[in-house]
């Protein structure tokens, strides 16, 4: 990373400074203001948000948390505790729907095999 806190990825430019406020005209992006007034001509900004944990849950319930404030979970989403799985956002970093679906598509697949393979050893 160069000194002056931006790089490129791909086509684009990440800036880490602090942004002061952006600059419209007939409710259209035109710059974005940072800090040291600079400004950068602008018609569209991405921006990654903060996500944090809305629920206390898994910590009352004691569940080991990774990097990141997730949740950790194995492959098939189960957590620390046994019989407990998470998913989505809650054990991944990646807020996105996709992610969120496929998780939870993984955890509902592996809490059906739990639940069959009970249901056959009682069946015995």
């Amino acid at each position: 990373m160069s000194n002056d806190s931006s790089y490129q990825i791909g086509g684009g430019q990440l800036r880490e400074e602090k942004i002061a406020r952006l600059e419209y005209q007939d409710d259209k992006l035109t710059g974005i203001v940072f800090t040291n007034n600079e400004v950068l001509p602008r018609h569209g900004i991405l921006l990654r948000p903060a996500s944090y944990q809305h629920s206390h849950l898994a910590t009352k319930l004691g569940c080991k948390f990774g990097s990141n404030d997730v949740v950790q979970v194995d492959k098939s989403k189960q957590t620390s505790i046994p019989g407990f799985y998470a998913v989505g956002d809650v054990s991944s970093p990646y807020s996105q729907i996709a992610v969120a679906v496929a998780s939870g598509t993984l955890a509902a697949v592996a809490i059906n095999r739990t639940l069959t393979e009970e249901n056959l050893v009682q069946l015995r």
